[in-house]
């Protein structure tokens, strides 16, 4: 007779998946509704990773990586873009001159 074949592999973690493919619906036009939960359940599911028997620790990090990386593009562009604005703001504002009101009777 052939020996016992051993059938439990280990699953991959949902949460892997679901940071993963979050992550990449931020670049598509859901940033904060796509990176803030894939960096959430990147987190979680990295922890249930390290203590289960589960796999899916390089979906759950490639969807860490790509939304850390969304969140900080976008929060440099919001500083550049607010710089930018102040900058022609106050390039465009006419000096303020002295009024000289006639005094009053």
């Amino acid at each position: 007779m052939d020996a016992p074949v051993n059938c439990s592999q280990s699953q991959t973690e949902p949460l892997a998946i679901i940071s993963f493919v979050l992550s990449l619906c931020g670049w598509f036009g859901f940033a904060f509704f796509g990176w803030i939960p894939a960096i959430v359940c990147g987190h979680i599911a990295r922890s249930k990773i390290r203590t289960g028997n589960l796999q899916g620790d390089s979906f759950a990090v490639a969807g860490l990586v790509i939304s850390y990386i969304g969140l900080a593009l976008v929060a440099v562009a919001m500083v550049l873009f607010l710089g930018f604005f102040v900058f022609a703001a106050s390039r465009q504002m006419p000096q303020m001159q002295q009024i000289h009101l006639p005094p009053h009777p």
